[in-house]
């Protein structure tokens, strides 16, 4: 039972995480600036994790860290979305065509 809470409280945070990503305004892309941006996000998140003392309790550790990391993955997320509107990312994802429709 307890470990349906911490998985539960887990998935709770993640949702709220993704529904404020979504509402949030992407920032005006700067593709000069873009992987500074990346490497801000992954310090953020190590400041984060870094401040955390162990409760003792492995599931309830595991969900304390996994919030700033899937909050680093919105930042970085938002940092894509921007800079790849006007070049293609590495790996040839990026496109000027919109989200994938699944067909």
């Amino acid at each position: 039972m307890r470990q349906q809470k911490v998985y539960l409280s887990f998935f709770i945070v993640l949702t709220l995480g993704v529904s404020t990503a979504r509402e949030s305004p992407l920032p005006k892309s700067d593709n000069s600036n873009c992987w500074h941006q990346l490497q801000e996000s992954m310090a953020k998140m190590h400041a984060a994790t870094s401040q955390l003392n162990p409760s003792g309790r492995s599931a309830a550790d595991f969900v304390r860290l996994m919030i700033p990391h899937h909050q680093a993955a919105i930042d970085m997320a938002k940092v894509e979305l921007v800079c790849d509107r006007s070049s293609t990312s590495p790996s040839g994802a990026g496109n000027d065509h919109g989200p994938a429709t699944g067909n």
